[in-house]
């Protein structure tokens, strides 16, 4: 899904967003959006054409889905790393698993 603009109550379009910002994401319940489904916003770090070999993208944030309709839903930040633009794209939040070893001191 790609975040296509700001929230409504800013009259002018917007490019990049602020942590005050909501935003409107290109995706509603049709496309599996739920209300309170949290996502990590993410952008390429890499040209196009090597990012899609890779899977190398950078995290923006992440935000929280307050508001859903069939078509479109409406996020608001969790955390925000800053540059999220029109044109990023969401990922399932998944929590961080440490290695089963991780408490190893070795």
């Amino acid at each position: 899904m790609r975040i296509t603009s700001a929230g409504a109550q800013d009259t002018v379009a917007k490019s990049l967003f602020e942590p005050r910002d909501l935003l409107v994401i290109d995706g509603g319940t049709h496309d599996g959006v739920a209300l309170g489904q949290k996502y990590f916003i993410g952008a390429r770090c890499l040209p196009a054409h090597t990012a899609s070999i890779h899977k190398r993208w950078l995290t923006l944030g992440w935000l929280t889905v307050v508001a859903v309709n069939d078509t479109t839903a409406i996020g608001s930040f969790d955390h925000f790393c800053g540059g999220v633009t029109n044109g990023d794209f969401l990922v399932p939040y998944a929590p961080p698993s440490l290695p089963a070893d991780a408490e190893r001191d070795e």
